[in-house]
């Protein structure tokens, strides 16, 4: 054996598996408003209230939001406490575009 395979007990090569394979890694839908006001780009979420930011691009102003967004829910789950969704979905201003991006924790 030369070090790179896996061993005889783990024919799939599952050594470096933490955790249970078969468990659902939780995935949460965030929903994103962006707009350019003024310099930068600003970024709201708007199905979880409170969490906004602004950078100097969309790219930084995604990054950034969901971060926050990652954490607020981290955060909640850990505490056990429920997460207030926005529900209907706040309806996007005028000059805002939707983003929808899949979160995984």
């Amino acid at each position: 054996m030369s070090g790179n395979e896996p061993p005889d007990d783990d024919p799939l090569g599952n050594e470096f598996l933490i955790g249970d394979a078969s468990a659902p890694v939780p995935v949460f839908s965030c929903v994103v408003y962006l707009s350019g006001t003024g310099p930068g780009v600003r970024a709201r979420v708007a199905n979880l209230e409170g969490l906004e930011c602004r950078a100097a691009t969309e790219r930084e102003a995604l990054s950034r939001i969901v971060t926050a967004f990652k954490r607020r829910v981290a955060e909640l789950l850990q505490n056990d406490q429920p997460i207030p969704w926005v529900e209907p979905i706040a309806e996007a201003e005028p000059g805002e575009q939707k983003r929808f991006i899949p979160v995984h924790l």
